[in-house]
């Protein structure tokens, strides 16, 4: 089983990491402990512990309906964040703004 588990996590991480506009990934458990990483975010404890409190901060709303994911967005990249399998997967790519674009043009 730990093979496989293995050959999963890298199979995994070699299709995010060719996904376009990839710049990192984070995968974790519910405590905040990496399992497996790359790109800008390999072996990156500081950003895991700030994405561990972001989700416990979020988890505080008693709505009751849970949330499955989370997307923070700034001028230049963004971080998408999924909760399942009691596992967390954060996935930083490049981004690009409608306004940041059109500055471009405009100064082009």
């Amino acid at each position: 089983a730990r093979y496989c588990r293995s050959f999963y996590d890298y199979a995994m991480s070699t299709i995010v990491e060719k996904a376009a506009d990839y710049l990192g990934h984070l995968v974790m458990n519910e405590q905040g402990d990496i399992l497996h990483s790359g790109g800008e975010l390999n072996n990156a404890e500081e950003v895991s512990a700030t994405f561990i409190k972001m989700i416990d901060l979020i988890s505080l709303d008693t709505s009751g309906t849970g949330v499955e994911k989370i997307s923070l967005t700034y001028s230049d990249h963004c971080y998408i964040v999924a909760l399942s399998n009691r596992k967390i997967s954060v996935l930083k790519k490049k981004f690009q703004s409608y306004l940041a674009k059109k500055d471009l043009e405009e100064a082009g």
